[in-house]
């Protein structure tokens, strides 16, 4: 079976998320059936491809050049390699996408993976009801739709998309720490909270309502580190930026194996996304045994269990938020940790999303025989 990819943009879960799927997909396939298209800048994260042949397009934003860029670049690898199974991920690759490959008639079966239905999003509800009608159009145009998500799931169902199209395919993550006590991050009685963001510094994460709770909580002892950078709107960053509140540490973009130690050294992750269709910083903050305090949003109160592997709080509500955080003590943080950690090991281990993805596979494809995972999984 020959797989291609296709990516408008890395940064974010959908690297995370190819991280898990293509070495998976290379060790059962082999390398030269592997196939991902990514965008020029887009480098972070190349490594973790394992081998997989990697096909670049110039991106320049979401304009007019990127959109012809990644359609050309989608015509060529088709016609020259004539995969069994082309992925699109996200909204734009995947309208872009299913666009081209229909006008093109070849047997590739299309699957799309949304990654957050762009109808969904808070703040666009007067053209959110465009992107719905598209979705359910282009629907005709694709062999399967994957949903990362309960969630996101039923958010199809409710948009009528077509239910023999849909497939529930929870995403999940490979564990790289042990199950060791994890005491070291809060052995210091009277230390500053750490707090950890991770994410691209859109409108869409929602870092300007941890802002508004932080500032009015004036609290000293709390300290932030932030991970990213902005990735749709860099303008909006800059203007929410001059708003940060004290305690503040700007990192930037990080490399995946980097992000571990911030996840181990900080006492919980916070997600205050004003939508998300999964929210894989969540996943990799509990499998380190870091509790989440995430938004009501989409599927993140599906992943944290409210006071048991981390907090639901309705961010939008500034003065629940800001209460919240006034209260926040270190010790009730350090109380979830080895219920984060279960949470993870219980629901979210990347074998079962990787399974399910090739059995849909050879489900589009009838002709192609069924491959054994049991020795590339252990």
């Amino acid at each position: 079976m020959k797989i291609v990819h296709v990516c408008e943009t890395l940064k974010g879960g959908i690297e995370s998320y190819l991280a898990e799927i293509i070495p998976f997909q290379v060790g059962l396939y082999g390398a030269d059936n592997v196939h991902i298209i990514v965008p020029r800048d887009g480098a972070g994260g190349r490594s973790e491809f394992h081998e997989a042949v990697v096909w670049e397009f110039r991106r320049k934003g979401r304009s007019f050049s990127t959109m012809l860029n990644l359609c050309v670049a989608i015509l060529k690898l088709v016609k020259t390699q004539a995969p069994d199974v082309i992925h699109l991920h996200s909204s734009f690759a995947g309208a872009i996408g299913r666009v081209v490959l229909m006008a093109l008639r070849k047997e590739t079966k299309v699957v799309y993976c949304p990654h957050g239905w762009s109808y969904l999003r808070q703040g666009a509800e007067r053209t959110n009801w465009l992107w719905k009608k598209i979705e359910t159009m282009l629907a005709v145009a694709c062999h399967k739709i994957v949903c990362i998500s309960e969630h996101e799931y039923t958010a199809a169902l409710n948009a009528g998309l077509p239910e023999h199209k849909l497939e529930l395919i929870v995403s999940g993550i490979s564990d790289v720490v042990s199950d060791a006590p994890r005491n070291r991050v809060i052995s210091r009685e009277g230390r500053a909270i750490r707090l950890l963001f991770v994410g691209r510094l859109d409108y869409q994460k929602g870092i300007d309502l941890l802002f508004n709770a932080l500032r009015s909580a004036a609290r000293n002892d709390i300290e932030l580190t932030i991970v990213g950078e902005a990735v749709v709107n860099s303008a909006w960053w800059a203007q929410v930026r001059g708003s940060c509140p004290e305690n503040v540490q700007i990192i930037g973009w990080q490399e995946r194996d980097a992000l571990q130690l911030f996840y181990e050294l900080a006492d919980a992750l916070v997600v205050p996304s004003r939508w998300e269709g999964f929210g894989l910083v969540a996943v990799e903050a509990l499998r380190s045994g870091t509790p989440v305090i995430c938004n009501v949003a989409g599927a993140l109160p599906d992943i944290v269990e409210h006071r048991i592997s981390g907090y639901h709080l309705d961010f939008e509500n500034t003065e629940k938020a800001v209460a919240f955080f006034a209260e926040l003590k270190l010790e009730n943080l350090a109380h979830l940790r080895h219920a984060a950690r279960e949470r993870y090991t219980s629901v979210f281990k990347s074998q079962a999303m990787n399974e399910k993805m090739l059995q849909m596979y050879q489900a589009v494809i009838p002709h192609t025989e069924a491959v054994g995972t049991a020795g590339f999984m252990e």
